[in-house]
């Protein structure tokens, strides 16, 4: 590990083929220790405004916010993409907290914005390496190769990754890795406008119905979609007090109980509103507010991150109306899709028209206290399938 300052110069150019097949000569990482968070910011920053279609959960403002807000309690460090001795590319690698599996905490690594305690996680979705695309699978290849070198991990996990981007950066290493797959529903925009036809028309018809019948119900409607910090801020508190709400009410402490995910969604806003990678939208009507949503833009697709809404009825479904609203209002705006990110729920699905698939994949080390807890876990299974 070397403590020279690091400029990401451009590297000199090899072909496509020659980059993979001889680049990896040249290629390393530099790993940084938290206390370089100043320096690898500035470095951050600077491939995020050099590199193409950066994705907004590795980009600069969502990887400093978060380190704002949960550096002081995940333990973090930095793995630079060295080619030719220049950085070309960066990630974080960070290890789980308050992880336990059973009776024996667990030691997990992690890359990017994960590893918080679970009433703290933000729930990276879309997760990727800052890095030139070409460049991935050599980046991939070498964080595994220092998770092999690394024993004191118990399990490498790789949160939140779209199955084709993941299986791109690790290939067939990983094949044989714990996974657990997630449908991201999603409705295409792009061939909505396309085909010149209304969003409801591509859906199944008990939905249309729905929707026909929601519009009724509910009165006059009317849309807001914030245009500034201060708007978004007074809708996202709505959004929070119609969340909690719910969630309170079926005992459950709701996502908002945590004050630093919360710190995070305020900074948030202040940081992403004016460069519009963050929307907050809000329906109401004469009795109130009957929903919000807080998206994320991300490669012209607005991902639903979280929404709040008003009590359902046997009448009415808020969520359903504020959900088919705000799509509507994403088509005027131009974009391509309408992304209810993971979580397979029929009504995700019913707005939707495709879905991506996301992925959670882990390798585990044969640990004793692993094979205890399947053991264990075997014998449960043996007592209640006898009884």
């Amino acid at each position: 590990m070397t403590n020279k300052t690091l400029s990401p110069e451009q590297p000199n150019e090899l072909s496509t083929n020659d980059h993979l097949l001889n680049g990896k000569q040249e290629f390393h990482l530099d790993i940084r220790p938290s206390n370089n968070r100043a320096e690898m910011l500035e470095l951050w920053k600077q491939l995020d405004e050099r590199l193409p279609d950066v994705s907004l959960a590795c980009s600069y403002l969502w990887v400093k916010n978060w380190l704002e807000h949960f550096g002081d309690l995940v333990p973090h460090r930095f793995a630079v993409a060295m080619f030719q001795n220049k950085p070309i590319g960066i990630t974080l690698l960070t290890e789980g907290t308050d992880n336990k599996e059973g009776p024996f905490s667990v030691r997990s690594l992690h890359l990017g914005t994960a590893g918080e305690p679970e009433a703290d996680s933000i729930c990276v979705e879309y997760n990727n390496l800052l890095i030139d695309s070409k460049w991935k699978p050599l980046f991939g290849e070498a964080l595994l190769e220092l998770f092999d070198q690394e024993p004191i991990w118990d399990e490498f996990c790789i949160d939140g990754w779209e199955q084709s981007e993941l299986q791109y950066a690790f290939g067939t290493k990983i094949k044989n890795w714990e996974t657990r797959y997630s449908r991201s529903f999603f409705h295409s925009l792009k061939e909505t406008r396309k085909e010149k036809v209304t969003p409801v028309s591509r859906m199944g018809k008990s939905t249309r119905k729905a929707i026909s019948r929601n519009r009724n119900s509910h009165g006059h409607l009317k849309t807001e979609w914030a245009e500034t910090v201060d708007h978004a801020t007074d809708i996202f508190n709505d959004l929070i007090s119609l969340h909690q709400k719910r969630w309170q009410a079926i005992g459950k402490p709701g996502s908002y109980s945590s004050q630093r995910f919360l710190d995070f969604h305020y900074a948030s806003i202040q940081n992403l509103i004016p460069i519009k990678k963050m929307g907050l939208f809000r329906v109401t009507n004469e009795e109130g507010v009957v929903g919000c949503v807080q998206m994320m833009f991300d490669d012209n697709r607005a991902l639903v991150y979280q929404t709040g809404c008003a009590e359902y009825t046997s009448k009415r479904s808020p969520g359903l109306i504020t959900d088919y609203l705000c799509l509507e209002a994403c088509l005027e705006r131009g974009y391509d899709a309408y992304d209810l990110l993971g979580g397979e729920t029929h009504h995700k699905e019913r707005l939707s028209t495709e879905f991506n698939t996301l992925t959670w994949t882990k390798y585990r080390r044969k640990r004793l206290k692993f094979q205890v807890i399947n053991l264990l876990r075997g014998c449960k299974q043996f007592i209640v399938h006898k009884n």
